[in-house]
């Protein structure tokens, strides 16, 4: 059985988030979620479920060209 979260709810408070620089100026642009209609509720869920790690500054970002995770 798994539980729903209410989107932009910080589920695990300690935990960093480390994503592609590529990845995200991508998923994370209103413009590209606006160009691709049908993909807007991702862009939507990827903006909220980001939200309390980007605020707190735990989201993270790596250049996959000079430094692979």
């Amino acid at each position: 059985m798994s539980a729903e979260l209410p989107r932009g709810e910080d589920p695990f408070p300690n935990a960093v988030i480390r994503a592609s620089k590529l990845d995200a100026d991508y998923w994370l642009n209103d413009a590209n979620g606006n160009a691709a209609p049908v993909l807007q509720p991702m862009f939507e869920g990827d903006r909220a479920s980001l939200k309390p790690y980007i605020d707190g500054s735990r989201f993270l970002l790596f250049d996959p060209i000079t430094s692979p995770a």
